[in-house]
């Protein structure tokens, strides 16, 4: 049985986070899950990419894809959950 977690940050708690520890901003979306893996878009200070996940052999293999940022955000828009 597998379980898919959200978490869900009001976006005020995420700003006074990010001041008080530094860091920056990532995104985050998730598509649904698969047999064999899963996907998810990442967009990370103006960089995104798409990121393959597969589960072989007991362990766990990503695969990063850069891609544009207009393109990751029109992706973000599509995906089921995000972080």
């Amino acid at each position: 049985m597998r379980t898919t977690r959200c978490f869900l940050l009001a976006p005020s708690l995420a700003r006074l986070i990010e001041k008080e520890r530094g860091g920056h901003r990532v995104t985050e979306g998730y598509f649904a899950d698969q047999p064999r893996g899963n996907t998810y878009v990442r967009l990370e200070e103006g960089i995104g990419s798409l990121v393959l996940v597969r589960h072989g052999s007991g362990e766990r293999v990503e695969e990063p894809t850069d891609l544009p940022s207009s393109q990751t955000e029109a992706l973000l828009e599509l995906t089921s959950g995000g972080v």
